[in-house]
């Protein structure tokens, strides 16, 4: 079975819902653009390389807030009360 994943512009909207969830007071704007990208980088199956440290713990936890279901082609992401639902597409994702 193909492995399934959302988009890179579905994965970054649903980032945008999550970091208020996942951080307490202000992300500097340089530090979310990193994270966009990263996430960006991931969703459409690039390696990349992190750091240990802040940055590749809140890319962690976001996309441990994904459930797959390979074989209805479709996703959960679910974080506190935010919740975002969807359909999967082939994809390289690999987490």
């Amino acid at each position: 079975m193909t492995p399934r994943t959302i988009s890179a512009d579905e994965a970054i909207e649903i980032l945008h819902n999550f970091l208020p969830l996942a951080v307490n007071g202000e992300i500097n704007p340089e530090v979310v653009e990193i994270i966009e990208q990263t996430v960006s980088d991931i969703a459409e199956g690039h390696d990349i390389y992190v750091k240990e440290g802040p940055l590749l713990d809140i890319v962690k936890i976001f996309f441990a807030c994904f459930d797959f279901d390979d074989e209805e082609g479709t996703y959960c992401f679910q974080r506190d009360n935010y919740v975002a639902r969807g359909e999967t597409g082939p994809g390289l994702m690999k987490i």
